[in-house]
């Protein structure tokens, strides 16, 4: 049976997982399950998210539950084919991939977005520095080709490629890329490693490596697929922390702003040490996270779902019971806007979910202030948060 679109109202499956529906809501959410087989796997992911924790339930759904029918009795009694509702452990359950599986009519334009301007994800942009000082644009669709030291240096406005050559070893030669807000990039170092860098992040990278180590410093956010050299250890040093591995897969998000820097392992193992005391280290593995406070000197480690730190690279942002203020500044690095918030209360309401990396801001924003918790205004490139 081809896939139905016709949207399902997201609080029928929320008192299905708790257990609240009327015979009649039943009848209605077993017909829309039976329509379609990613409706019944949509279902089943979602009543995953909310039962992961079944072996020690929390009292706050019975007043999850309390506050949802409050808000009923004060809605029109027509359809609205979209609800998002509070959740367990009193954070709000922001489900846009509901929004994506299922799409309902398109609503009419937030008063909050009216006559202005979109705004628009993130492009593939950088800028290259070069050891000389001179600067190539590398925005998408620039084309750029030189040849440094012996190594080759081409882009097509999406990544920036670096070939070596056979050379003697000489003084090293540095680049810099800058991938601005609202930008990200590709760059394939001269020993194959691959790097993804996110918005608002910069790496400083011989043009080929020489010597005993491979060494870079990162600020911001990068993903690497770094290639294995037994002999030549790779060196990420980014906000007092370095990383020493072989060759591996890892997240490290380290921007200035942030408390903390945070080391995602994907795959392989790497070690993690601050800069000033490399007596302070620890070992990671697979699916483990390690997370160096700002200015103290004490690393601490824990394990992860992987892919709510890496999805970025793969178009998707991942949020889980991350406070409104943390993923507001995630998503204003992406889209280049500004935040202010004017309810100190609203920087600490929780959200879970997620959304693809390329869909309008607004809309983004529509679905939050559906949660009734908090409101928006856009001035320009301006979120006022209440």
């Amino acid at each position: 049976m081809a896939d139905s679109k016709q949207p399902i109202d997201f609080l029928l499956l929320w008192k299905k997982i708790h257990s609240k529906l009327t015979l009649e809501e039943e009848e209605k959410l077993d017909t829309w399950l039976s329509e379609s087989s990613r409706h019944r796997e949509y279902f089943k992911s979602l009543q995953n998210f909310y039962l992961q924790d079944a072996a020690s339930p929390s009292p706050e759904v019975d007043k999850a539950w309390e506050k949802v029918s409050r808000r009923l009795h004060q809605q029109d009694k027509k359809m609205i084919t979209w609800r998002l509702v509070t959740g367990i452990a009193a954070s709000l359950l922001l489900l846009f991939s509901a929004w994506y599986f299922f799409p309902v009519a398109a609503p009419q334009q937030p008063a909050t977005t009216a006559q202005q301007d979109s705004i628009t994800p993130g492009t593939d942009k950088a800028l290259l520095v070069m050891d000389n000082g001179a600067q190539y644009d590398l925005s998408q669709g620039s084309k750029l080709q030189l040849k440094v030291g012996g190594t080759d240096i081409q882009s097509e406005g999406t990544d920036v490629v670096y070939k070596k050559e056979t050379i003697k070893d000489t003084k090293p030669v540095f680049n810099t890329l800058k991938v601005p807000r609202g930008g990200q990039f590709k760059l394939t170092l001269s020993d194959g490693t691959r790097v993804w860098l996110n918005a608002a992040s910069t790496l400083r990278y011989p043009v080929y490596f020489s010597g005993s180590e491979r060494k870079v410093t990162l600020t911001g956010e990068a993903y690497f697929e770094v290639s294995k050299n037994k002999k030549i250890p790779f060196r990420i040093q980014s906000q007092g922390q370095t990383i020493e591995v072989l060759g591996t897969a890892f997240n490290i998000s380290s921007y200035p702003d942030d408390s903390l820097t945070a080391t995602t392992l994907v795959e392989g193992k790497v070690k993690v040490f601050v800069t000033a005391r490399p007596d302070i280290q620890t070992s990671l593995l697979p699916g483990s996270q390690s997370l160096l406070p700002k200015g103290k000197q004490e690393i601490k480690q824990h394990t992860v779902d992987t892919r709510v730190y890496t999805a970025w690279k793969d178009g998707k942002f991942v949020f889980v019971d991350q406070p409104l203020k943390d993923m507001m500044k995630t998503l204003a690095r992406w889209y280049d806007v500004e935040v202010v918030f004017t309810n100190e209360k609203s920087k600490n309401l929780s959200f879970t979910g997620d959304i693809e990396r390329y869909k309008d801001f607004e809309k983004i924003l529509f679905l939050i202030e559906k949660t009734n918790e908090v409101s928006f205004k856009i001035k320009g490139r301006r979120i006022v948060i209440d």
